[in-house]
């Protein structure tokens, strides 16, 4: 028997796919390989990608239609791009409240793109579809929280075209934006997220144990 356990905690800064590992226990090649993977988000989303449930793909008990990767990879796109058009909308110098959102919208990206590469690498794979159904959702909502924003702060700088403030509207939305729903956009934001980042550990738990797999034989 060979024991492994393995922790991580992702650095989605460094946008790399090393290190990730998390728990079951994987027979190979007459080895017993025991990886330590809890019951944690990863762990249960690392089960959906390697064991979908035959048929319709599931979630929850509901059925959800087969989704293709590109259009994953067309609705990361449009989100990454609301995301960079929020940060130029927004962007005030001065701003701590600014710095802190950008730092945020910034990891959001991050996590995003990575998703992206992810869902072109394991396009053709085994692992291909199920990846697609299971990120499909998660970036949906992403889409949906940033549009629902941008469509905000559009409407807020139109409103105001036609005053003498106009030239001023960002940092008046900055000072009527009320302290309480700015702190719940960056919670959306995370929620958004955490997600994401657990199919991205997920996928790299996977890496390992194919890893695994080679070393043994």
């Amino acid at each position: 028997m060979v024991a492994f356990s393995h922790s991580y905690h992702p650095d989605i800064s460094r946008s790399t796919f090393n290190d990730v590992g998390r728990d079951q226990t994987y027979h190979i090649a007459h080895q017993t390989i025991h990886i330590n993977i809890s019951d944690s988000g990863t762990g249960q989303t690392l089960h959906r990608l390697l064991w979908p449930t035959s048929g319709p793909w599931m979630a929850q008990g509901v059925l959800i239609p087969k989704c293709h990767s590109s259009t994953v990879v067309s609705v990361v796109d449009i989100a990454v791009g609301l995301v960079v058009k929020i940060i130029h909308l927004l962007h005030i110098e001065w701003s701590d409240d600014y710095r802190h959102l950008e730092r945020d919208l910034k990891s959001l990206c991050q996590s995003l793109i990575l998703t992206r590469s992810a869902i072109q690498v394991y396009e053709y794979t085994p692992l291909g579809q199920s990846l697609a159904n299971t990120v499909h959702p998660k970036v949906e909502r992403c889409h949906m929280v940033l549009l629902e924003t941008f469509n905000k702060i559009i409407h807020y700088r139109e409103s105001l075209n036609s005053t003498r403030i106009s030239g001023f509207w960002r940092q008046v939305w900055w000072n009527s934006w009320d302290e309480n729903e700015r702190a719940l956009f960056r919670m959306e934001l995370s929620a958004c997220q955490d997600p994401l980042n657990e199919v991205l550990m997920a996928l790299n738990s996977y890496v390992l144990l194919i890893f695994l797999k080679i070393g043994v034989h």
